[in-house]
């Protein structure tokens, strides 16, 4: 998948299939539009073209929008679901206040299209005046063929990336999977801690999650760990450490289940798969011991359902 960060390197070259939006999570709504978007690509290829940073922090000052992925796992989940070029444009003030023909007219420069797929929702352009009529009018004058997706459900309930955010942080990471299609998942490098897990014979590898990700509900999980490209079932803490100092900043720390290697400088994987507990300082050592165990064994159960 070829990716830019400017209008003006497409260079003008034709592509099959455009879709503008954010994607966040590129959940089962955004893989039934890519689904459509791909298969009206033809020869010419798709084009994504979505927008750093979320729209929502440059309209709303102040606001932060927690993501789902990080870039390289949105383009890695991307290139999977057949997109052949990105297109991620800064949003600043200027593209705050372009308006929607302004908009179109310079993506259509840039890499005139076939096929314009958008989502049931999706409006561009300063004060919101590129809706549904606008793109259909838009592309008649062009001729091209408009195709707005429907909204997807899960279980009765219209997925979103919202309420994906809300589940999360909710710890409802099983219905958050529902709707994403796959777990939610935190990718970063083994950092060395204190080796505490490893005195209490259940030794961990420390992540600490990516600023711009979401934060899921603090906690135990139980869960799958890819590392070295090999997948364990492990579980993990999402906290700060209580029983025995508590540290500034949430960290994840990740025990693999039958496994005890020195991971330290390596990526990893962390798949959320299921809610086990809150997190707790207890009294002892002992105590805390005790519990890891019962947790070790729940997860080795309801990683088999």
């Amino acid at each position: 998948m070829e990716i830019y960060q400017d209008l003006n390197a497409l260079g003008g070259k034709p592509v099959g299939a455009v879709t503008v939006g954010n994607f966040d999570g590129l959940h089962l709504g955004h893989q039934a539009l890519l689904e459509l978007l791909t298969k009206n690509a033809g020869p010419k290829g798709s084009l994504v073209v979505t927008f750093e940073p979320h729209p929502r922090e440059v309209l709303q000052p102040g606001v932060k929008v927690p993501r789902l992925m990080t870039p390289p796992h949105f383009q890695k989940e991307l290139e999977a679901l057949g997109v052949s070029r990105l297109l991620v444009l800064p949003f600043d003030e200027s593209l705050k206040n372009t308006s929607a023909a302004d908009f179109m007219a310079g993506l259509w420069k840039a890499a005139p299209f076939e096929h314009l797929v958008e989502g049931y929702d999706f409006v561009l352009g300063a004060g919101r005046e590129g809706d549904r009529a606008f793109l259909e009018k838009w592309c008649a004058k062009k001729s091209v063929k408009f195709h707005q997706v429907s909204a997807v459900s899960h279980k009765g309930e219209t997925v979103s990336s919202h309420r994906i955010r809300e589940l999360l942080q909710e710890g409802e990471v099983e219905k958050a999977a529902g709707f994403l299609g796959r777990p939610f998942l935190v990718e970063a490098e083994v950092e060395r801690g204190d080796q505490r897990g490893r005195l209490l014979h259940f030794p961990t590898a420390n992540l600490k999650i990516p600023e711009t990700l979401v934060l899921p509900k603090r906690g135990v999980y139980a869960g799958r760990a890819r590392v070295k490209g090999v997948e364990h079932v492990a579980v993990a803490n999402l906290g700060k450490r209580p029983t025995f100092h508590s540290s500034s900043a949430l960290l994840l720390e990740v025990h693999l289940l039958d496994f005890s290697d020195d991971l330290y400088g390596e990526r990893m994987e962390f798949e959320f798969v299921h809610y086990l507990r809150e997190e707790k300082k207890f009294s002892s050592k002992e105590e805390l011991v005790e519990q890891i165990a019962k947790d070790v064994a729940q997860t080795r159960s309801r990683m088999k359902e």
